[in-house]
């Protein structure tokens, strides 16, 4: 066995070395010494007999090498291009659950989103329920059917879950999905 690696050892190298560069064109630095790491690996292998009798080491030797390339681009040592880098610069743009949601999420995040809303009886009832009054007050002084009021109010906070400034502090997890026919039947 070890007498076929010698008479072939340059064929396999370069072999192993064409399958690297069109596989892994960016580790051209990497490829001479993975490729002499997947020679060595191979041979050890074979020569402990881990290998059937007659196979050609040529196919273990380029899945050698492949593992070996594909470790490298994991290695914390290697160092990294533009390119690579691209990918965890557009990652790192401000993510939902990377906002910091303060103490009195009432306060800081909702009043400011509900005095955003425009002039509607929806609106209206957002403040209502803020200040704590229960559906049939608010009906009552609204003078609207209790079911109607149950209606605004969930309308506004579908309406405030949409706000860009609500939605960095709701959690991927509850975003609700968008139902269809859920327009506005009149405020």
């Amino acid at each position: 066995m070890f007498r076929l690696f010698e008479t072939r050892c340059e064929e396999y190298r370069q072999k192993v070395l064409a399958a690297l560069r069109s596989e892994f064109p960016d580790l051209h630095d990497y490829w001479e010494e993975i490729t002499q790491e997947a020679m060595e690996r191979t041979l050890r292998v074979w020569l402990e007999g881990r290998n059937k009798e007659g196979r050609s080491p040529l196919p273990y030797m380029k899945q050698v090498a492949r593992h070996l390339a594909i470790d490298s681009y994991r290695s914390p040592e290697r160092p990294m291009d533009d390119r690579g880098l691209l990918p965890l610069v557009d990652e790192r743009v401000v993510r939902r659950h990377e906002v910091h949601t303060p103490l009195d999420p009432a306060t800081e995040i909702v009043l400011p989103a509900v005095d955003k809303m425009r002039r509607t009886k929806r609106r209206t009832v957002a403040e209502a329920q803020i200040q704590g009054m229960e559906d049939e007050s608010i009906a009552v002084d609204l003078k609207l059917p209790r079911e109607q009021v149950r209606s605004l109010s969930s309308k506004a906070a579908r309406d405030l879950r949409a706000m860009d400034e609500v939605q960095l502090h709701i959690r991927p997890a509850h975003q609700r999905k968008s139902r269809r026919g859920e327009e506005d039947a009149g405020d």
